[in-house]
């Protein structure tokens, strides 16, 4: 209690700042992270809007944060990203702007692979109610530079794939957040960039997971065009697990039924019975990974109540109810379904 009545009497005059400042610089990394952790202890006894500093004071503060963001302790680095996003409520529009900014170069830029991840903390704990000057850096500046590093990087490359990783996870930020803000036009040419993306990098889920996770997040927000044109193209794939595009499709699919299970509706008539021939499907065509991602989607389009979906409650009910007992992680372990056995271990 005495620390943060203590915390509660300082305040950021221009003495407290230019002290701070100056221990930002300081050579013993020690007093770089505890500078910034006193601060954090200050900020988090005020109510958003109640730190007041000048214009002066505040660009110095900021910009003594932002050289930490490239301190040589990781940190370091992460505590000034913490750091800043939580003054966000308390600075001017245009310092809010200048902080988004300095974000996007560092994914943008040839940065160290842990200095774009610092990066990407700093834009996720930002408060969702920014000003509208902050969202336009945002939208203009911070989502166009990540949008050319996905398109810019070969994902083969291990520095390539960080890259594009760390590009995507701040798309999917900026679309979370203000996706309905995103100009149709933007929305297209990402859709296009990381389904361009998605196709380059290995089959395997983990290696697809970002950037599947930021199409699913992109599906919530395009137009009923669009949304249209994404789902059925994928859709169709599913018609035939032996495919090559079939798992890709499922992929993705599955993850639209959990961001956007509400706009299925019409296409349920096709992806239900879909779904439930993929999970009866026998052979090396249907792993247990893939069986997971249909019962996935069903439980997702159950849960949103996506158009007629009732319809197909007692094939879901059963054929979910028949795979309750398999698991695929025992050893040995197998379930026979229609006279075929499915066999346990994951391949």
């Amino acid at each position: 209690m005495a620390a943060s009545r203590g915390a509660r009497e300082r305040t950021l005059d221009r003495v407290y700042i230019n002290d701070a400042v100056a221990k930002m610089k300081d050579r013993d990394k020690d007093i770089r992270w505890m500078i910034c952790d006193d601060l954090l202890t200050v900020v988090a006894d005020h109510e958003p809007g109640s730190l007041t500093m000048t214009k002066e004071l505040e660009e110095k503060l900021m910009g003594g944060l932002r050289a930490l963001y490239s301190d040589r302790a990781a940190e370091v680095a992460q505590k000034a990203a913490l750091l800043s996003a939580s003054l966000v409520p308390h600075l001017l529009p245009s310092s809010v702007s200048t902080l988004l900014q300095s974000i996007g170069d560092i994914v943008a830029k040839e940065a160290e692979a842990d200095k774009r991840e610092i990066a990407v903390l700093g834009l996720r704990e930002i408060p969702e109610n920014l000003p509208d000057e902050g969202v336009m850096t945002l939208l203009e500046v911070v989502l166009p530079q990540a949008s050319a590093a996905i398109d810019g990087k070969s994902p083969t490359d291990p520095k390539g794939f960080a890259w594009i990783c760390d590009a995507v996870g701040v798309t999917t930020v900026v679309l979370t957040r203000y996706g309905g803000q995103v100009s149709e036009e933007q929305l297209e040419r990402l859709q296009v960039s990381l389904t361009g993306c998605c196709t380059r990098l290995p089959s395997r889920y983990e290696a697809r997971r970002p950037v599947l996770e930021c199409l699913a997040t992109l599906a919530a927000c395009v137009s009923r065009s669009q949304f249209d044109v994404l789902v059925r193209r994928h859709i169709e794939s599913l018609a035939d697990p032996s495919s090559d595009g079939f798992r890709y499709s499922l992929q993705i699919v599955s993850l639209i039924c959990r961001t956007a299970g509400h706009r299925l509706g019409r296409f349920v008539p096709e992806l239900v019975p879909r779904f439930l021939k993929a999970l009866a499907t026998r052979g090396a065509d249907m792993d247990t990974d893939l069986r997971e991602f249909c019962l996935q989607g069903l439980a997702e389009v159950v849960r949103a109540r996506a158009g007629n979906v009732d319809a197909h409650m007692e094939e879901i009910i059963a054929s979910g109810s028949e795979f309750a007992a398999f698991d695929p992680n025992y050893t040995g372990m197998s379930l026979s379904m229609s006279g075929d056995a499915v066999e346990g271990g994951e391949e």
